[in-house]
């Protein structure tokens, strides 16, 4: 994990270790099979030209409008939150936030 953190090997390579050491009984957890091609500052670079920022996907801010039109859309149509979000670009987490849920 230091490898890969430290831009040495691939997320691929580091989860070939992972798995190695499930197998083996010597870390608890259960065998991954991703394909992370890239070393974590590839991927963190990949991530950026896509909209990302490090330490998790950027959330759009919600404005007051939208968010009257989300509790509108949500009470009187009857909008799931996932469809709310996919509609308004965001996670499903900032549309209950805009609803009061928690």
């Amino acid at each position: 994990m230091i490898d890969y953190l430290r831009n040495r090997i691939t997320g691929n390579e580091t989860l070939r270790n992972f798995n190695r050491s499930v197998k083996k009984g010597v870390r608890a957890g259960k065998m991954r099979n991703l394909n992370i091609p890239y070393t974590r500052f590839e991927g963190l670079r990949i991530a950026k030209t896509l909209g990302a920022q490090e330490g998790g996907l950027s959330r759009r801010l919600l404005r007051g409008d939208q968010i009257k039109e989300i509790k509108r859309l949500h009470s009187e149509e009857r909008l799931t939150i996932r469809e709310l979000a996919r509609r308004y670009g965001t996670s499903t987490s900032a549309i209950l936030r805009a609803l009061h849920v928690y």
